[in-house]
């Protein structure tokens, strides 16, 4: 799995139901960034604006603007990660 995390440099994880997602810790404690689904459980991994954003549920829009904000400010990704710990 480290190795996994350390190919990536953002977690995207868009789902409809979610319990606390083992995997988004794991990205956080990482020092990656979150993009993730504001649904129950989920929403405790992510600390909008600040280590990641929520994005509402089947909203492939409001995905792609949070993916989109990265792309266009790379810095936000060393900021964010930075938070996550």
């Amino acid at each position: 799995m480290k190795s996994c995390l350390n190919a990536a440099s953002i977690l995207v994880l868009p789902s409809y139901r979610e319990g606390l997602p083992k995997i988004a810790l794991e990205a956080a404690a990482s020092g990656m960034p979150l993009i993730i689904t504001d649904t129950t459980g989920s929403r405790d991994c992510v600390q909008e604006g600040r280590n990641g954003f929520l994005v509402n549920p089947k909203s492939s829009r409001h995905l792609m603007n949070a993916m989109e904000t990265f792309i266009l400010d790379s810095n936000l990704v060393s900021s964010f990660g930075k938070n996550s710990f």
